[in-house]
């Protein structure tokens, strides 16, 4: 087992060459550069915290990616608990461009703008990332016609935004 300086060091000297790479890497799915940038950092203290977890046998980074993935997953959860997450919209990298944060304002507009049953199938399924089988569960439309509803949704952003969003 690694001492705790070795530890430490190795640490700092991964901070020290990636820091700049793991902020554009988390940049994405964390919405912005100030998230991403917190993320990183977050992940370094929780490393230097639970150095006796390394296994020196194990690749040092296969161990940070995990610690960063964890940090990246808890942002994420935190930030749903305190409001709206930039990144829940799951889009694919040839959209990403097109998809930016006035866009985003957007969508919440198009569907505050829906009536109460539909907003909330809407939110539940693009924001909370439920099934469309789960929302039947919780309201009283059908799963067919929460599909239909899922459709036209994205059928009224593709008019909108002349782009194909969430799909």
């Amino acid at each position: 087992m690694l001492a705790k300086s070795e530890v430490y060091e190795l640490i700092e000297d991964h901070y020290r060459s990636n820091f700049k790479h793991l902020v554009m890497r988390f940049r994405g799915p964390s919405g912005s550069r100030h998230n991403g940038e917190d993320i990183v950092q977050e992940a370094y203290t929780r490393a230097m915290f639970y150095w006796q977890s390394f296994n020196i046998e194990k690749d040092f980074r296969k161990w940070f990616s995990r610690i960063l993935i964890n940090c990246l997953k808890d942002k994420i959860k935190d930030e749903k608990q305190h409001g709206f997450f930039e990144a829940d919209l799951t889009v694919s990298d040839s959209q990403s461009k097109a998809f930016n944060r006035l866009i985003i304002k957007d969508v919440q507009k198009i569907i505050h703008m829906q009536p109460d049953n539909v907003r909330y199938i809407l939110t539940l399924y693009f924001f909370e990332q439920y099934k469309t089988k789960e929302i039947a569960d919780l309201v009283p439309e059908s799963h067919a016609n929460i599909r239909v509803i899922i459709h036209s949704f994205r059928k009224t952003l593709r008019r909108k935004f002349d782009v194909r969003l969430f799909e």
